[in-house]
């Protein structure tokens, strides 16, 4: 018996599902690689892993300059991560100065400082 690990585009994913439909025992284990990429042939990441780099990275190229807390979930979701953890995910990027907070409550803004 062999347990195998392998990364696979995600166009791809559907077609070796159904390629190891009835041969493989038990589900198996998929999870997204959140700053994944290609180089060569070999998978790479995009970025240092870091949230506060993730994030700038996410911001960049959704040329985000300010936000609410509620679009948060959706790097959430890039990320990997789950949507009810934005709030922790504020809190972290806020501490590493990677945004900065304006404003209270339900009109609370916040301006994506870029490094």
């Amino acid at each position: 018996m062999f347990r195998i690990e392998t990364f696979v585009d995600d166009k791809k994913l559907s077609q070796l599902l159904h390629a190891l439909a009835g041969i493989v025992i038990g589900t198996p284990n998929i999870q997204p690689v959140a700053n994944g990429k290609v180089e060569k042939g070999k998978p790479v990441s995009t970025n240092s892993g870091e949230l506060c780099d993730m994030f700038l990275a996410f911001a960049k190229k959704r040329k985000l300059t300010q936000f609410k807390a509620p679009e948060m979930r959706e790097f959430c979701k890039v990320a990997g991560m789950s949507e009810s953890s934005y709030s922790y995910i504020l809190k972290r990027l806020h501490e590493c100065k990677a945004i900065k907070k304006a404003g209270q409550g339900t009109k609370t803004v916040y301006t994506v400082v870029s490094k």
